[in-house]
């Protein structure tokens, strides 16, 4: 509650109503008001703050890679939601987004199990979507695969990636997009991305 409140800066001018109750008492609760804050950009915010807090930005027509280059730099990438009427800048941002759910000229909360699988990336989350096809599968356990050809010898790194790549799993692309079912007629689509490039030594342990 304190990091919250704490979230709520005021700018000079800005009327400022605090309903917050200080004494622990479950009667009267704890309530924080909501706010709408005007902000330069993203590059302003810290960390998430899950409360009824609304950060406004402007920017020109000429600015959204920028801006959606901003976000991903944060790390952050759990859901995001795009309004507009021109198809083209549709594709343009979702493409270039990196967050787990897109959602597009509707509001961005109420995902529904079978239809709108959920779950982030970076440092929203990662793997499986809760409510997704391949959830289930996450919880068991299978042999990992040997990084080695057919006559054991070790595999270098570059032969894997281009063996990945040519098996069209390259990096920042989806592996597949699959129809979900519209319990309301909307289009929902689930497009699994690999993991990215990574390395695995056998110096280090496997916890």
């Amino acid at each position: 509650m304190g990091k919250l409140r704490n979230s709520l800066h005021v700018p000079a001018g800005m009327a400022s109503t605090d309903s917050t109750d200080s004494t622990d008492s479950t009667d009267s609760g704890y309530f924080v008001p909501p706010a709408v804050l005007e902000v330069s950009g993203i590059e302003e915010m810290d960390e998430e703050i899950f409360g009824p807090v609304l950060h406004v930005a402007t920017f020109e027509a000429d600015e959204v890679d920028a801006v959606v280059d901003a976000i991903n730099a944060k790390g952050y990438g759990l859901t995001f939601a795009v309004h507009s009427r021109i198809d083209d800048r549709v594709q343009q941002v979702v493409a270039r987004l990196r967050v787990g759910n897109v959602y597009v000229n509707r509001n961005q909360i109420g995902a529904v199990v079978g239809s709108q699988p959920f779950g982030g990336e970076g440092l929203s989350g990662t793997g499986p979507k809760a409510g997704g096809p391949h959830y289930m599968a996450s919880f068991r356990h299978a042999p990992a695969p040997e990084a080695a050809d057919v006559d054991g010898n070790v595999v270098a790194q570059g032969a894997l990636v281009a063996a990945l790549e040519r098996a069209g799993v390259a990096c920042g692309q989806p592996v597949a997009t699959t129809d979900m079912p519209g319990p309301t007629g909307e289009s929902n689509r689930l497009s699994p991305f690999p993991r990215g490039r990574f390395s695995v030594s056998d110096r280090v342990p496997v916890l």
